[in-house]
């Protein structure tokens, strides 16, 4: 919560604290369920057999992520405003449906903002179902329509990001991509079968370094413990 007070009060970025959760709170081969309104979490075991996880650094951060990643957290404000004038007992994305956007009339960028919030937070709790279940084939599907609903809805992507994660998502092998941080740049998620990890990462390369002139960053990596003391 320190943490999370420092991003907003000195370093002026209105983020969340699921960074700061997960930088403290992981543990080697588990996902954080966080429920960010009663800061409450639960451990969620990550066994995907014959998978791997990476991630693909596009080397690139554009100057919106600070100002954009504001704008979107106002834009969301700005709805639940809106949807709360109509509906009083709804005080959040997190209590709305698509329905009642809709019957809200909002404005067209602000009804895109939010149907991404809601459908994303669906995704969430579909994706526990599919590591519950082993289901690297699900979990890969749910990467891939988040990073769809980043890209056109809540538009938070570059060139860089959809042209990794359009190639990953159409490669035979991978399960699924998306972006992750505040967008922008920085790095896409992958989800993949190991057996194809060579071959995809060389086909990758070449690709990326032929659109945009240099290469990616790949950080292959299993699921740890957060920060700890070392003696």
């Amino acid at each position: 919560l320190l943490g999370s007070r420092v991003e907003r009060e000195i370093i002026g970025v209105q983020g969340g604290i699921m960074d700061q959760y997960a930088i403290m709170m992981s543990q080697p081969h588990q996902a954080i369920l966080l429920d960010c309104q009663s800061q409450s979490f639960e451990y969620i075991h990550v066994d995907l057999p014959e998978c791997q996880w990476v991630l693909i650094n596009t080397k690139v951060k554009h100057q919106l992520i600070d100002s954009d990643y504001n704008l979107r957290a106002d834009e969301c404000k700005q709805a639940v405003e809106i949807i709360h004038s109509k509906y009083p007992n709804i005080k959040s994305l997190r209590e709305a449906t698509i329905d009642i956007l809709t019957e809200s009339n909002l404005p067209k960028i602000l009804y895109n903002r939010s149907k991404f919030v809601i459908e994303e937070n669906e995704r969430v709790l579909q994706m526990v179902k599919a590591l519950q279940k082993h289901d690297a084939t699900r979990a890969g599907q749910l990467l891939s329509e988040s990073h769809k609903g980043l890209k056109t809805l809540y538009e938070v992507s570059c060139d860089e990001l959809d042209h990794l994660a359009d190639f990953a998502n159409q490669f035979d092998g991978v399960f699924g991509a998306r972006m992750m941080g505040g967008g922008f740049g920085g790095c896409i998620i992958c989800l993949l079968d190991l057996k194809i990890l060579k071959d995809f990462t060389s086909a990758c390369e070449i690709s990326y370094a032929e659109r945009f002139g240099f290469k990616p960053e790949f950080i292959v990596f299993e699921l740890g413990a957060g920060a700890e003391r070392v003696q």
